[in-house]
């Protein structure tokens, strides 16, 4: 998960559901990284192209710690001043089912689900592996510098200007 300004999977939903962010409860895992340390890491993979080591080759950029999805979402809304709304295990399965089950999950909790595909929000959920960026270490001599909890606030910072009244929470 890429985390930051101009964060293209947490921008619709904040801008769906303003003063909740909803994530499904669980133990799924996940990794992140700043999108500030994603370009980082593009910058320095551009510069060593002329590597065998880095052309053409797959390198994963992340932190390499992992978290759960539902705490992403709790530092999101906590940096927000919203709500996190924790959807039940069984939510999982009517997401799993589509738009009839986004209206099963709407009606649970009497509300507009967040504007994100349901199979998305599932698979999402479900991704419990961390990638292995010591290749990013060798071959680019990059090391993310940003922590999950500043490029949260990064994003926050840039919904706030974005959406600068405070009516909008």
């Amino acid at each position: 998960v890429v985390c930051g300004p101009w964060d293209a999977a947490l921008g619709p939903m904040l801008e769906q559901q303003p003063g909740s962010v909803v994530s499904l409860e669980g133990s799924a895992l996940i990794d992140t990284v700043a999108a500030r340390d994603v370009c980082r890491a593009a910058i320095a993979a551009a510069e060593r192209l002329d590597s065998p080591a880095v052309a053409g080759q797959a390198i994963f950029v992340t932190k390499g710690e992992a978290m759960r999805s539902h705490d992403l979402a709790g530092l999101l809304a906590k940096g927000l001043g919203w709500n996190l709304v924790l959807l039940p295990q069984v939510a999982q399965t009517c997401i799993g089912f589509g738009l009839g089950g986004r209206r099963s999950v709407m009606e649970f909790l009497g509300r507009p689900v967040p504007c994100v595909a349901p199979k998305d929000l599932l698979l999402r959920a479900l991704v419990e592996k961390t990638f292995d960026n010591s290749r990013a270490f060798h071959c680019l001599d990059f090391s993310p510098e940003l922590s999950v909890e500043e490029a949260v606030s990064l994003a926050v910072a840039d919904y706030r200007l974005k959406y600068p009244d405070p009516k909008v929470k």
